[in-house]
Parts: C-alpha cells; structure tokens; sequence
C-alpha cells in the first residue's frame, strides 16, 4: 500500500516526484513480511535511497492497529549540500545512516549506532 507517493510544496525527494513510501502486507492490512524482506526486497531494486521506518503505525478503516514498518525508496541522492547515504533506519523518530566502510548505522543527535541485525531483532518483529 502506497502511504505517501508526490507532495505539493516538498523540496526533497518525494516534491521531485522521485519517492514513494509503502507499507507492504502479507495478507492484505493484518500482517506483513518481515522488516529484513522490506530490506532485501528495495535494496535490490536499483534506488539511490532506501530507509526502513520502524516507528511507523497504521490503523485500518476499522480501527484496528496493524504492526507496520514503512519503507521509503527514492530516486534521488539529494543537492550538492546535502547528499544522502544510499541507506538508513528510523527509530523513535531518530535516524541512522550507514557507514559505507562498517555498514554500521549511526545516529548524529544521540551518537548511538546500531547493525541492521540487531534493529530488526529490537524493533521489526
């Protein structure tokens, strides 16, 4: 399901019509495939950016709560100034980009780092 695809007004990727965001399901709105299938299934396509939201809720036409991990992939690499790591998580609102030499992903604002594994096994359940 696309939960967010061109915005009016975006200067970022998704305002250059280069971005989309998804919740992907297995069986449609009440379970989905794991987060490291969200994973394998964008990094193999061939897009400049690609993040994993696992702070991401979504509730369906009868309020019922689905456990959801967003998936963003985008076609864009970002301006001059501010290009961004081809890959990152988000968690509770922080995000973590990768280093391209570990693989690791940290996060500036609380100078934490995190391997794919363990945020999968923390928060992708």
């Amino acid at each position: 399901m696309i939960s967010s695809a061109w915005r009016k007004g975006d200067p970022k990727s998704h305002g250059r019509g280069l971005a989309f965001d998804v919740l992907l399901f297995d069986r449609w709105l009440s379970s989905q495939p794991s987060a490291l299938q969200h994973w394998l299934l964008a990094t193999t396509w061939g897009f400049r950016g690609v993040g994993l939201y696992f702070d991401w809720k979504y509730t369906n036409k009868e309020g019922i709560r689905v456990p959801a991990i967003g998936l963003h992939v985008d076609g864009w690499s970002g301006n001059d100034r501010s290009r961004r790591p081809l890959r990152w998580l988000r968690i509770n609102g922080q995000y973590y980009y990768q280093s391209l030499t570990s693989g690791h992903f940290y996060c500036k604002s609380n100078k934490q780092s995190i391997t794919l594994d363990e945020a999968i096994r923390r928060y992708g359940a």
